[in-house]
């Protein structure tokens, strides 16, 4: 099937800010998702807080479908969780979400953005590489469940997304 075809017939994604009416979606595609998932109150907590906040991606009637949360302190901010449910993975949702993330972050006063990966996980970094990540460190036993340390990755902002980078 075409690309036009396709585009005609999947439903419009809408990117918008979170609304404590989307924490029950969220909570459920946290669930599904992650071994050591996010509770809804860690959600909701983070949302109330100043430096917290979050993006989702809604298709329309069926509800939100993917998020990013974290927050910005002073000049840097740290994208703490990202999510897509499962079965619209691939179609560039999490890149949406990640793009309004850091959109926001800047918009707040930051000029870099954090986050941590999974060692094993080497498709998000190579998705978090191509948006302008770089590696900058390690944290060791980061993951409890199971146990396995963390890249910390960074990148500027504004993101420089699918650009090719200068060694330096």
């Amino acid at each position: 099937m075409s690309r036009a075809a396709r585009a005609t017939r999947e439903p419009a994604v809408e990117f918008r800010p979170c609304r404590e009416g989307d924490l029950d979606g969220i909570v459920a595609i946290e669930r599904a998702t992650f071994p050591e998932p996010w509770t809804r109150s860690q959600f909701a907590a983070l949302l109330a807080h100043p430096a917290g906040f979050g993006w989702v991606a809604e298709v329309v009637p069926r509800g939100v479908v993917g998020y990013a949360f974290g927050w910005v302190a002073a000049d840097e901010a740290e994208l703490a969780d990202l999510a897509v449910q499962g079965d619209v993975r691939g179609r560039g949702l999490g890149r949406g979400l990640v793009d309004a993330f850091a959109r926001e972050a800047g918009v707040r006063g930051a000029r870099r953005l954090y986050l941590e990966v999974r060692a094993s996980n080497i498709v998000a970094q190579q998705f978090y590489d191509r948006l302008g990540f770089d590696t900058v460190g390690r944290r060791a036993a980061y993951y409890r469940h199971p146990r396995e340390d963390a890249l910390v990755m960074r990148a500027e902002l504004p993101l420089a997304v699918d650009r090719p980078r200068t060694a330096g």
